[in-house]
């Protein structure tokens, strides 16, 4: 980064960034130094923390990085106003637990402007009225960690309550199929 910075930093308009975290800390600095504006946009693992989960970069040693990069960027561009402020009400249930930058940044004042992740849904063809009932989700979902972050657990517990519904998992690696099958209790369904 720091050549790459050195050769393309001084002709540079702005440093635009995806997430806040510690690839983010050196082009923050140097872009600061020079005066060039700093542009972070955030989604996600950069806003929040579950702490069951062991997820969220403020559930690791990144979490002063991240902090970092939030408080001295120039504007900060978050998908969603929840990424900036909301409570889960659901993953600490009956408690709630505050999230987004402003719950894990302390003084978090950078300018911010939220631009949603969109589609235009005229590309997309609603597909026939009639068709089979099908629920599916898809992730990368090699390691056992991540299937629990995204939820396998609750899917397949869901799929039990429906027999008649076929629930797919797509993104578990074939050599894991057979597991992830027996772990989650699958069904024929799954």
């Amino acid at each position: 980064q720091r050549r790459w910075l050195a050769q393309h930093l001084p002709g540079a308009d702005a440093v635009y960034g995806w997430f806040a975290d510690s690839h983010m800390v050196l082009p923050t600095r140097a872009a600061t130094a020079a005066g060039v504006p700093v542009l972070v946009a955030i989604a996600g693992f950069d806003a929040i923390a579950l702490p069951e989960l062991g997820y969220g970069v403020y559930e690791s040693w990144r979490a002063p990085l991240a902090r970092y990069v939030l408080r001295n960027a120039t504007h900060v561009v978050p998908c969603d106003e929840t990424m900036i402020a909301h409570e889960n009400r659901y993953s600490a249930y009956p408690d709630r637990l505050a999230n987004g930058v402003r719950a894990h940044v302390p003084g978090f004042e950078t300018p911010y402007t939220v631009i949603p992740f969109g589609f235009d849904p005229s590309d997309w063809r609603l597909g026939p009225a009639e068709r089979p009932a099908v629920v599916c989700t898809v992730g990368h979902l090699g390691r056992e960690r991540v299937q629990r972050r995204k939820g396998l657990d609750v899917f397949v517990a869901a799929a039990r309550h429906l027999p008649d519904v076929t629930f797919r998992i797509v993104g578990v690696p074939d050599a894991d199929a057979e597991a992830v099958r027996q772990r989650y209790e699958a069904g024929a369904n799954v």
